[in-house]
């Protein structure tokens, strides 16, 4: 084989491993923006309906002021997206459950994004995989001068089951995107479409979005955004009791029983007066000249505090 087919044939191994990371890196975004749904209002609304009450018994109760929640029942989770089998992780997003604000604000990181870690700035993705889950959520919180209470961590295998029980989604896509799925070649226009969990899988596998690094991350959070708003009734179906048990098995979290059955009301007064909590907030900063490193801006940071505390 001549020079020039080495070279051509090194181009397309190097464009290969390219879709393949890009296609892992969209994967795990999309299985994190499931679990927001998925964890986030399963654990906080799964018994947040009573059993019905009698109008005898009604009549025997003193009539109680109505409920408002406080700033105590909000909750500030990471979710944090790996492949399964993998020691590493390559998505990491935060989503605040605030019934008092009546909101669900949601930002999806950059694995590259800077965090302070014992006196030194590194990358996320770094700290992760130094100290596991637990550690890269304090530091974090620290760096980002915000309250993170919780973390979930998850892998390739709950997305796979996840994307079949919680259904289809309604998406503006960017631009056209002509898809190569794994059985499959589509083509979708831009604008709205209805993304059944394989169509979504192919979206995020996109690797021609205008834009880069932060376009994906945007796209990552605006899905997000958008199943939290859209499949809020998922926590009302008379199955959503063995929904939070499969899924709840799957994956690695430090949210307990107790966090979801102390806020009850809380998530009911959210559902019923909010019928689209979520909004995406876009990361804002810089990267270093070789794209390793992201840092946050000031701007984005002072925004981040405003609505995450």
């Amino acid at each position: 084989m001549d020079m020039r087919g080495n070279l051509l044939q090194h181009r397309e191994r190097g464009a290969y491993v390219q879709r393949q990371l890009t296609y892992r890196y969209f994967l795990l975004s999309f299985s994190t923006a499931f679990l927001v749904l998925s964890v986030l209002f399963l654990f906080l609304m799964i018994t947040v309906h009573p059993s019905p009450t009698r109008a005898e018994d009604l009549a025997e109760q003193p009539v109680s002021a109505p409920y408002t929640p406080d700033a105590s029942d909000a909750l500030t989770v990471l979710f944090i997206g790996s492949e399964t089998g993998s020691s590493q992780a390559d998505s990491y997003i935060l989503a605040r459950f605030d019934p008092a604000g009546g909101k669900v604000p949601v930002t999806a990181l950059q694995p590259q994004t800077i965090v302070e870690n014992a006196g030194k700035s590194e990358p996320l993705s770094a700290v992760f995989a130094y100290g596991g889950a637990d550690y890269a959520r304090n530091a974090l919180s620290r760096t980002l001068g915000i309250p993170i209470d919780r973390y979930v961590r998850i892998d390739t295998g709950a997305f796979i089951t996840c994307a079949g029980v919680i259904g289809a989604v309604e998406f503006d896509l960017p631009a056209d995107m002509a898809l190569e799925g794994r059985d499959r070649s589509i083509v979708l226009s831009a604008g709205r479409q209805l993304l059944d969990g394989h169509k979504v899988a192919s979206v995020i596998a996109f690797r021609d979005l205008e834009g880069g690094e932060p376009a994906r991350c945007r796209l990552a959070g605006e899905l997000t955004a958008a199943i939290v708003n859209q499949r809020i009734d998922v926590t009302k179906s008379t199955l959503v009791d063995k929904i939070f048990e499969r899924i709840i098995n799957l994956i690695d979290t430090d949210i307990s029983y107790t966090d979801y059955d102390n806020r009850r009301e809380a998530a009911l007064y959210l559902a019923d007066r909010y019928p689209d909590p979520a909004a995406s907030l876009s990361v804002q900063g810089r990267f270093n000249e070789d794209g390793t490193r992201f840092t946050l801006s000031d701007t984005f940071l002072a925004r981040l505090a405003r609505e995450f505390s």
